[in-house]
């Protein structure tokens, strides 16, 4: 069991352990199967099962990740949620040893899942692996590492402006951590190019630094999937 809020790396961490499970000749493949709500409930009790008993069998003799379990809750108001939990139950249990079952989602998520489906909860002999949150010194770190991995540096304002920011968004609920982060160096990187394309010479240090009126802390901003989209 991997849990703790949105974005702050559950799933990065999941594939760490799937390829330590690996390492230690535990399981057949360094890949698991990924598979969430939305991925698993079909529109009717015959897709779902389908589904379902399909990542098993991809599965085999590996490990299957269910993400974000507290979307199977019904009270969430998904329908068919805690059938599919059923299912994966009872496919574990057909699976007879031979697959690791990992699951992800919040603390609370988890524990309301848990009451309902006890079943579930007895698969699970250790206690959760619990990620916390990001500070606003680690998120800028984080950011950092982002930018470098693209061949890009902060300005020492660009730098400020993010530590200020993540300042304040660790104290919101809704803040998705490296997931949005990630979100506002993709807005960053473009804006950059934006800017230097008005520009007739720019250096090359300056061409791979983002400053401070590069980065956009918008709401509004797209997402890399929609950038994504947009260069597709």
């Amino acid at each position: 069991i991997i849990a703790g809020p949105d974005g702050c790396g559950k799933t990065t961490a999941a594939r760490v352990l799937v390829k330590a499970l690996h390492k230690f000749g535990m399981v057949g493949s360094e890949y698991a199967q990924y598979a969430d709500y939305y991925q698993l409930v079909g529109n009717t009790s015959d897709a779902t099962f389908d589904n379902v008993n399909h990542l098993f069998e991809m599965a085999a003799d590996g490990v299957v990740v269910i993400e974000n379990i507290q979307e199977f809750d019904d009270a969430n108001a998904y329908s068919m949620g805690l059938e599919a939990i059923d299912l994966i139950v009872k496919a574990y249990h057909a699976a007879a040893g031979s697959i690791i079952l990992v699951v992800t989602g919040t603390q609370e998520g988890i524990k309301e899942v848990f009451e309902k489906k006890k079943e579930l909860k007895r698969l699970f002999l250790f206690d959760p692996i619990v990620l916390g949150k990001y500070s606003a010194e680690e998120l800028v770190q984080i950011a950092k590492g982002m930018a470098e991995s693209e061949s890009y540096i902060f300005s020492e304002d660009a730098e400020h402006a993010l530590k200020n920011k993540m300042e304040q968004l660790v104290a919101q609920s809704d803040f998705k951590y490296s997931r949005d982060l990630k979100n506002m160096i993709v807005s960053a990187i473009r804006n950059a190019a934006n800017r230097l394309v008005k520009k007739r010479h720019v250096s090359m240090t300056n061409a791979m630094q983002l400053l401070a009126e590069d980065l956009c802390f918008d709401e509004s901003s797209e997402t890399v999937e929609e950038l994504l989209e947009k260069l597709n």
